[in-house]
């Protein structure tokens, strides 16, 4: 069975604001590796429809795999911008095709490890692989390729092995235009991204963030997780991987994880990003303005489980 991708689901909002905020959970993981970590905008605000889901796993994705794949000591730099085709002297090919309407671009700049003339030529393609520990690529790159041409959008990179890397995504203002048909993720790719580390981005006090000791075998004894998903499947697909060797508690949103946090006071805290009522978030955030809390290590994923294409 084939994991197609959900519908798109617009919003309107401030992709400037909502850019700069997933941009801030990334400043503690940047300042251990002592990176030089900027947000660069040209105006505060760029106001149009877009999904909120969709641009929030491609943004975390970019980000995370520049963090990982870039040295202490070196350089990531996330800017966004509208671009007017009017005020543009040259004519962009979009999706293959002219573009004739405005965009917003968001371009992630690495100093880390770059890529190779056949690292680029590939480096979109589902089935390729690369050894990460020669190159900065990532995974889960098909994937958010998939979700920038559902919202109609493309993603490009430029790179230089030795140098770094800068991808750059286009998204269309003008929300008449039709996203072009994408291929559906299967259900393996999904697997893989669940464990990967584009999906799973720690955003705890820890960097290398080690689980709680699960050896023990009384239930009282087990360490505490805690489960905030709103997807009752994936919710479930967790508790079976996790609760052999854990105590595993669930919420189905941030606000009854926030009120399970403070009655229950687990060891760790997994937890989805876009949810319903309260998002993973301000959940993390609520959490840590808390002295009973602010301790409590937090798992967001950084990718919800897709809807299944029956």
């Amino acid at each position: 069975m084939d994991v197609g991708m959900a519908p798109l689901q617009l919003e309107k909002g401030n992709i400037v604001k909502f850019s700069e905020d997933i941009f801030s959970l990334f400043v503690g993981l940047a300042n251990k590796k002592e990176i030089e970590y900027r947000f660069i905008s040209e105006s505060d605000s760029i106001d149009f429809l877009f999904d909120l889901d969709k641009v929030e796993k491609i943004i975390t994705n970019l980000i995370s795999n520049a963090i990982k794949f870039t040295n202490a000591g070196g350089e990531i730099t996330f800017s966004i911008k509208k671009v007017s085709q009017k005020k543009s002297s040259s004519k962009l090919l979009f999706l293959k095709k002219e573009m004739t309407g405005d965009f917003v671009e968001i371009t992630v700049t690495d100093s880390g490890i770059g890529l190779d003339k056949e690292q680029i030529k590939n480096i979109f393609s589902r089935f390729y692989h690369i050894d990460v520990t020669k190159s900065g690529t990532g995974i889960g790159l098909n994937f958010t390729q998939a979700l920038v041409e559902k919202h109609g959008g493309e993603i490009f990179v430029e790179s230089e092995y030795g140098v770094g890397s800068k991808f750059v995504v286009r998204l269309p203002l003008d929300n008449k235009s039709t996203p072009v048909e994408v291929e559906n993720v299967k259900n393996e790719f999904l697997i893989n991204s669940m464990k990967s580390v584009e999906y799973e981005m720690y955003i705890a006090d820890d960097e290398n963030l080690i689980l709680p000791n699960p050896n023990t075998e009384s239930e009282i004894e087990k360490p505490t997780i805690l489960l905030v998903e709103d997807n009752k499947e994936l919710r479930q697909h967790l508790k079976n991987d996790l609760q052999d060797k854990y105590k595993v508690l669930q919420a189905k949103n941030g606000e009854e994880g926030l009120e399970m946090v403070k009655k229950r006071y687990p060891d760790l805290v997994i937890s989805d990003v876009m949810m319903p009522k309260m998002d993973g978030f301000e959940m993390c955030r609520l959490m840590k303005t808390e002295f009973e809390t602010c301790h409590i290590p937090v798992i967001l994923l950084t990718a919800r489980s897709l809807e299944v294409d029956r």
